[in-house]
């Protein structure tokens, strides 16, 4: 049984899940889109935004995304232990919950910025740990 049987006979119920269910998945993204024809576009829309930080705890990541005020950016971040600073809090104000954005730290503003999930474009593991 190939790589690609494994999946399809493991996460037949739940295809569109599997990466947050085997976070392995995201080392074979390649082999499985070529197998199963899927663009990289529709591969990104198959990540949870669970699977997406499970991602970030361990790789540094290249995340483009579209902002509030329309435009697209394009940010290098990760949420790795051996990377992130604690976030201190510099003020009393307190936050609404927002359940559709992701904290994470910036590799190149070194500093912890955020994105909704719903506004991905593209996801792309850009280094391993």
């Amino acid at each position: 049984m190939n790589l690609l049987e494994w999946f399809e006979h493991h996460f037949r119920e739940d295809w569109a899940n599997y990466p947050k269910c085997c976070l392995f998945a995201v080392e074979t993204e390649a082999y499985i889109r070529q197998q199963r024809k899927i663009k990289h576009e529709e591969w990104v829309m198959l990540l949870s935004k669970e699977s997406m930080k499970d991602v970030l705890k361990l790789h540094n990541c290249q995340v483009t995304f579209t902002k509030k005020d329309g435009t697209k950016r394009v940010m290098q971040c990760t949420l790795r232990s051996d990377v992130i600073v604690p976030y201190e809090k510099k003020t009393d104000r307190t936050k609404i919950d927002n359940p559709d954005l992701i904290a994470v730290w910036d590799l190149e503003a070194n500093a912890w910025r955020s994105f909704q999930f719903s506004s991905v474009i593209d996801f792309i593991v850009s280094e391993k740990q």
